[in-house]
C-alpha cells in the first residue's frame, strides 16, 4: 500500500509538471508584432458604439409603440360588454403585440450584429487583434 501511495504521488507530480514544458503557440516574436493604427481604432470603436446606441434607441421606441398599442387595444377590449367579443379582442391585441415585439427584437438583433460585423472588418484594417480589443467580452454581443 505504501508503494502504491508513493507511486501515485510521484506520477501526479510528473503530470503536474507537463504544462511547464509545453510550448506556447500564441507567443510572437517582436518581428511578428504589428502596430495598431490608433486613430483608425478610435474611429472603428466610435462607429460601432454609435450604431449600437442607435439600435438600442430604435428598439426602445418600437417596443414602446407596441406596448402603447397593446394598452389601447386592451382598454378598448375590456370596454366591451359581450364576453365573446371581449375575449376575441383581447386575444387579437395580444397576438398583434406579440408579432410587433418579435419584429422589433429581430430588427434590433440584426442592427447589433451588423454593427459588430462592420467593426470586425474595420478592426482588420486597423490591425486590432483580439488581444487589443475585448470585443469577445461584451454585454451586447450575442
Amino acid at each position: 500500500m505504501k508503494k502504491f501511495i508513493i507511486s501515485a504521488a510521484v506520477g501526479t507530480m510528473m503530470l503536474a509538471a507537463l504544462p511547464v514544458f509545453a510550448e506556447n503557440s500564441n507567443s510572437r516574436t517582436p518581428t511578428q508584432l504589428t502596430t495598431v493604427d490608433l486613430a483608425c481604432a478610435q474611429t472603428a470603436v466610435n462607429t460601432r458604439e454609435a450604431a449600437v446606441i442607435a439600435a438600442v434607441s430604435a428598439h426602445s421606441g418600437s417596443w414602446t409603440a407596441a406596448l402603447q398599442a397593446r394598452q389601447t387595444a386592451l382598454n378598448t377590449a375590456w370596454g366591451l360588454s359581450d364576453t365573446t367579443a371581449r375575449r376575441a379582442a383581447i386575444n387579437a391585441a395580444l397576438k398583434t403585440y406579440k408579432t410587433a415585439h418579435k419584429a422589433t427584437q429581430t430588427a434590433f438583433n440584426k442592427a447589433q450584429r451588423d454593427a459588430w460585423t462592420a467593426f470586425k472588418t474595420a478592426a482588420k484594417t486597423c490591425h486590432i487583434s483580439s488581444r487589443d480589443d475585448s470585443s469577445g467580452f461584451s454585454l451586447d454581443n450575442r
